[in-house]
């Protein structure tokens, strides 16, 4: 940044007095200026380019110097920012503004003795950073000094924000403060930055409305609201502009009431119309408030509960908008755990009690298909517990958590009886793994009646044929222990088999 460090502080409240100045003046800097830009549906509005588009004896600029097939220019004289916009946008281009620290250079070096405040930079990851809606958020001085304020515009300074993200200013007024008009209108010298090396004669040039006119100035009648755009072809190039006309409107965005007794309800209106010129009425329950667009609205009734609003235009006589909701009101409570014994690899899906317009906090991640949202699932792989954090808008809180076992019961058929007689039917012992089986079988165990292993076996084939040491088992009942594990845990399953020959 091209700044001297002892700058006195008289010198800087100046800077910002006029920075600040600046932020309310350069709104109208337009091609086309209309009479009214709000107006009611069909209603005659005059729209006109501004004389000084027009004039040769008000455009004057100079070329400077190029730089990566980018012509630059300074205006002739001092002129206000509405001017040195208007000029660069006969210009084809922008008020100049730097994107990188070598640029910023170059730009400071075209007239070094004229630009004061130059080392703006919008900074996405500022704390203030806020746009939209806030485009003059964000900026600092690329030297991080503390006492710097930027001024913004919609369009200006190049404001072109798909194609110059973070943008560096550049304009302002030399060290002598003096240099600056300050007691009548503020006047700079501005520097523009323009694909194109001609300066248009601004003579004679030749105007086209959308409407087909080629008059200085029409008049329109918008039904709703509306783009009007004009071309101005100066023989060498054409430019051109556009305005916006705007019917009035009114949209709500109606929030949840807040989840703890008393429940707040804080909805937001927005309308492009002055609040002068809108009767507003809003209701929710047995309240009602009027004329405001943020109300803030507190019940202690529970159960079912309509809000609504109501806006008509004063000026235009019309009615533009009427919502209605029905809510219904129920207190945010802390609830028990609740354990559940699930399948592994089983989906599950989380629904806590508290349903709401709340911010949901689940810990820990481990599964979830999402972290923040009301109902996440998760895939079953071991035995867990979700704990979720639930607060609303307004300060209410509450805590829910859930328990997930693994149901340990596989889905294993196992008959109850066999016959081995040598039949060729029924001979052997062994068992069935049902679609769906999900586990892994280790070890099948036989035991008799006095508890004594009479038959192990660990191989994939787990099977008895009803022999002892190669000796036929006599008749009756025999334990039998089926050995599975399940991820890291084992289990085992038990029942009874009956020999009968």
């Amino acid at each position: 940044m091209k700044i001297s460090k002892n700058i006195n502080t008289q010198i800087i409240a100046k800077i910002l007095g006029l920075v600040t100045f600046f932020c309310i003046r350069v709104a109208h800097a337009q091609l086309i200026v209309a009479s009214k830009t709000l107006v009611c549906p069909n209603e005659p509005t005059q729209l006109k380019i501004n004389d000084k588009a027009l004039n040769p004896f008000d455009f004057c600029v100079t070329k400077l110097n190029e730089r990566f097939g980018l012509h630059y220019f300074k205006t002739c004289k001092q002129v206000t920012v509405e001017d040195a916009i208007i000029m660069a946008k006969m210009m084809n281009g922008h008020l100049a503004t730097a994107n990188d620290e070598q640029k910023n250079s170059f730009l400071f070096n075209l007239l070094p003795n004229d630009i004061h405040w130059i080392g703006f930079v919008q900074n996405p990851k500022a704390k203030n950073f806020n746009d939209p809606p806030n485009p003059a958020s964000g900026w600092e001085w690329m030297s991080k000094a503390s006492f710097a304020r930027a001024y913004w515009v919609d369009g200006e300074p190049n404001n072109d924000e798909l194609n110059n993200p973070g943008m560096y200013a550049i304009q302002g007024c030399r060290r002598d403060p003096l240099w600056c008009d300050e007691s009548g209108e503020k006047k700079y010298i501005g520097i523009i930055e323009s694909k194109t090396n001609i300066i248009p004669p601004v003579i004679s040039p030749k105007i086209k409305w959308e409407t087909g006119e080629t008059t200085q100035t029409i008049t329109v009648r918008p039904q709703q609201s509306k783009y009007y755009k004009v071309s101005i072809d100066y023989g060498v190039y054409t430019i051109t502009d556009s305005i916006l006309l705007e019917t009035p409107y009114a949209k709500a965005e109606f929030s949840k009431p807040g989840g703890c007794n008393p429940y707040k309800w804080k909805p937001v209106l927005e309308a492009n119309a002055p609040l002068s010129d809108l009767n507003i009425q809003w209701t929710f329950g047995d309240s009602s408030m009027v004329n405001v667009k943020n109300p803030d609205f507190m019940v202690y009734n529970e159960g079912f509960m309509t809000g609504t609003v109501k806006v008509s235009s004063n000026v235009c006589g019309s009615e533009l908008l009427n919502n209605s909701e029905r809510f219904e009101l129920f207190p945010m409570k802390d609830q028990e755990m609740v354990t559940t014994e699930v399948q592994l690899n089983q989906e599950i899906k989380l629904t806590p009690k508290n349903e709401g317009p709340f911010t949901y906090s689940w810990s820990p991640q481990t599964n979830l298909s999402e972290s923040n949202v009301f109902s996440p699932t998760f895939t079953a792989t071991k035995e867990i517990t979700y704990q979720l954090n639930i607060k609303d808008d307004f300060g209410c809180t509450a805590k829910e958590s859930f328990r997930y076992t693994i149901d340990p019961d596989l889905l294993i058929f196992v008959p109850d009886i066999f016959t081995p007689n040598e039949d060729n039917l029924n001979n052997t012992f062994s068992f069935f793994l049902v679609d769906g089986f999900y586990g892994e079988i280790k070890k099948l165990e036989i035991f008799n009646n006095l508890g004594e292993i009479v038959h192990s076996i660990e191989t994939k084939e787990l099977s008895w044929d009803g022999k002892i040491k190669e000796k036929n088992a006599p008749n009756g009942q025999y334990l039998y222990v089926i050995t599975y594990q399940i991820g890291d845990k084992t289990y085992k399953k038990n029942g009874k088999v009956l020999i009968s020959r």
